[in-house]
């Protein structure tokens, strides 16, 4: 129940007055992976009722193909490889957050962007086509919000100047692009080899068997 009334408190105060809620959460040392996990879950369920449900008119997926594990994957993945990519790079800056508060900072950060997937889903069943610029102009404003918000998160988590932590977000995408690479190509070399593996099994079966 605390835990609830927590979050409650700080999402109220966040979208007026976000530097002094992140000052807050910092100055109490606070995390929650309990706050992380329960984003997480309700953004993927949006992101799956929105490939499901967004109003015909601007839903450019095929609920027939749809494909939980791959929505899983771009939901999760994207957001727990910066929160570790910041890590690892604000590690080495001097940066004196820890990864469960870099975690619970961009789970904050990202709550305006999951609602306003929630918004979009509502009014994209709402509005007729003509009026879409007005829904697109209120997903670039939101997006643009929460940009600014993990911004400050990040800022005041580990405790760094405007220029060091654009500096740090910088780095973290890069080593974001890094790690996305190595495991491409782990995944393609694991690949080749489990095609090796068939290919030599088919030729004993085919000579032998």
């Amino acid at each position: 129940m605390n835990e609830f009334k927590e979050v409650r408190k700080n999402f109220k105060t966040l979208l007026g007055h976000p530097i002094d809620t992140f000052d807050e959460m910092k100055f109490k040392r606070y995390y929650s992976w309990g706050f992380v996990i329960a984003l997480m879950i309700a953004w993927i369920i949006i992101e799956i009722l929105s490939k499901q449900y967004t109003g015909f008119r601007f839903n450019l997926s095929r609920p027939d193909e749809l494909n939980v594990i791959v929505i899983v994957a771009r939901t999760l993945a994207p957001f727990f490889l910066f929160a570790i990519s910041n890590w690892c790079v604000c590690t080495l800056m001097d940066g004196e957050g820890k990864l469960c508060e870099i975690a619970t900072y961009m789970a904050y950060a990202f709550t305006p962007y999951v609602l306003m997937r929630l918004i979009e889903l509502i009014v994209s069943n709402l509005i007729i086509i003509e009026e879409q610029v007005f829904l697109s102009w209120f997903v670039t404003f939101m997006t643009f919000y929460c940009v600014c918000l993990l911004y400050q998160a990040l800022r005041v988590v580990h405790q760094y100047s405007f220029t060091k932590t654009l500096i740090s977000m910088l780095l973290t995408i890069a080593v974001l692009a890094i790690i996305l690479i190595l495991v491409l190509l782990i995944y393609s070399l694991f690949n080749q080899i489990i095609i090796f593996f068939q290919t030599v099994w088919s030729e004993i079966a085919f000579r032998y068997f």
